[in-house]
């Protein structure tokens, strides 16, 4: 077998398919796992498949969030006769000077701190939860999340994207 011939090609098709091979060439390229050198083979090279991401550079001197993710809970409270849904998303926030490894250290310490992310909204009033500003929910999250032990103390916590609708 040899190179495929383009001679029974008009000039118009021969063309079209050297620009295709081209872009082709050039997306294959643009390809995070060939750009590193890792293949998805062998041993991972750094940014290859089966290393782990690595963290953006950081200033030391600001402070770090870590993402728990989003929520969808339905809150039913029998005793009030209300079913209510929320759906939002919370970062923690660690203080200034932790380290990388810390952070990937609060990856071992995701799923204690959504549970207690849960426990809190759940303990929150509908007076707490039609509030603006969210102050009290708040105030609830940080202080059952600051209750678990992890290896950096919480400084703060974010939520975001705060939805609630009955039914």
């Amino acid at each position: 077998m040899g190179i495929i011939s383009l001679e029974g090609f008009s000039d118009r098709t021969r063309l079209s398919l050297r620009v295709l091979f081209i872009l082709a060439l050039a997306a294959f390229w643009q390809c995070p796992a060939f750009a590193s050198g890792g293949g998805g083979h062998g041993a991972p090279a750094e940014g290859g498949h089966g290393a782990e991401p690595a963290l953006p550079p950081h200033d030391p001197t600001l402070p770090r969030a870590v993402d728990l993710g989003e929520f969808n809970l339905r809150n039913f409270r029998p005793t009030h006769n209300e079913i209510a849904s929320l759906r939002f998303a919370v970062q923690v926030v660690l203080p200034p000077g932790t380290t990388d490894e810390t952070i990937h250290e609060f990856e071992h310490w995701k799923r204690r701190l959504r549970d207690q992310a849960i426990t809190a909204m759940r303990s929150a009033t509908p007076d707490d939860l039609a509030d603006p500003k969210l102050e009290r929910v708040n105030r609830l999250l940080l202080l059952r999340l600051k209750r678990v032990p992890t290896p950096k103390p919480i400084s703060d916590v974010y939520l975001t994207d705060f939805a609630m609708s009955s039914g």
